[in-house]
């Protein structure tokens, strides 16, 4: 039966962990529309073989044994997040799974599904993709092109995010320069005050290439409002949780993608203003114009 199956297999196979060492075959690649994260990996003696969907929060495939019998399928919704770590990767999906087996003549009814169990997924099984921070994207994720773009902070160009009418964004570009690992960086950002709803959160972040160079979260805490805000901070070197000591994380070629990525909800603003090689007066990384969307399967509006 598909319920003895699925569950032997999810208590054996690393879902409520990482993907086993031996996966030297496995892969995962994203939709040309960007849509879908298409996932092949081992799972101790079995391939998973599924789909991501970020936009409906859904997970569905088929598991493969290697003794050649018939594939088991499986359809997941994501419940949540568990985990506050700042690295993708490192955090914990939450989903809800229901399995079968092939349906081989009409009709294929949807009572022929078993409830698996609610698990938790580690977020480096659906990397790499091409918006790396996809394991934080919730499934009310939205986000307006009207909301983000180059803009002017004080007469300094900028990059800006405005989460009114955006609550999830990764943006990338390909890095002005190259880079050697332990090389000094120098990062200039801000959040204008913060009103999104109380006791949630909002994330920053910046990854170059396969590694995440920094990351920040930042709590609402209980009574923030319109007329209680969290206040306007500045991330720089040294300041707010960026290390006086920012440094390459690996060497990075010119044209290396650098990611941009921030969730919120609320009306509230970002901007980045600096990433420079070698310090504060150092030439740039980026290009504020240069930003292209990476979460481009994000719908446009809530």
């Amino acid at each position: 039966m598909i319920r003895f199956f699925t569950l032997a297999l999810v208590a054996s196979a690393v879902l409520v962990g990482r993907p086993a060492a031996a996966q030297e075959a496995s892969a995962a690649q994203t939709t040309p529309d960007g849509r879908t994260v298409l996932i092949s990996k081992d799972f101790g003696s079995e391939r998973w073989a599924i789909a991501l969907n970020p936009a409906d929060a859904t997970v569905t495939g088929n598991v493969f044994r290697t003794d050649g019998s018939p594939p088991q399928f499986i359809w997941c919704t994501r419940l949540g997040t568990i985990g506050s770590s700042v690295v993708p990767g490192e955090i914990e999906v939450e989903i809800d799974c229901f399995g079968t087996e092939s349906c081989d003549s009409s009709p294929c009814l949807a009572s022929e599904w078993d409830h698996i169990a609610r698990l938790p997924i580690s977020g480096d099984f659906f990397l790499p993709a091409r918006d790396p921070f996809v394991p934080f994207q919730e499934p009310d994720s939205y986000c307006a092109p009207s909301a983000y773009g180059p803009g002017s902070e004080g007469g300094e160009a900028a990059f800006e995010i405005a989460s009114a009418d955006c609550n999830y964004l990764t943006v990338v570009q390909n890095s002005r320069l190259s880079i050697e690992k332990g090389a000094p960086l120098f990062l200039r950002a801000w959040h204008t005050s913060l009103s999104a709803p109380p006791d949630s959160e909002s994330y920053l972040g910046i990854q170059i290439g396969e590694d995440l160079l920094w990351g920040v979260r930042i709590p609402l805490p209980p009574g923030t409002s319109s007329n209680n805000p969290v206040a306007f901070t500045l991330f720089i070197n040294g300041l707010n949780g960026v290390p006086e000591n920012l440094v390459a994380p690996a060497d990075v070629p010119a044209g290396t993608p650098i990611y941009l990525h921030f969730d919120n909800h609320g009306d509230n603003t970002y901007n980045l203003l600096e990433l420079n090689r070698g310090g504060e007066y150092g030439p740039s990384l980026i290009d504020h114009d240069a930003w292209e969307r990476a979460s481009i399967g994000v719908p446009e509006a809530n």
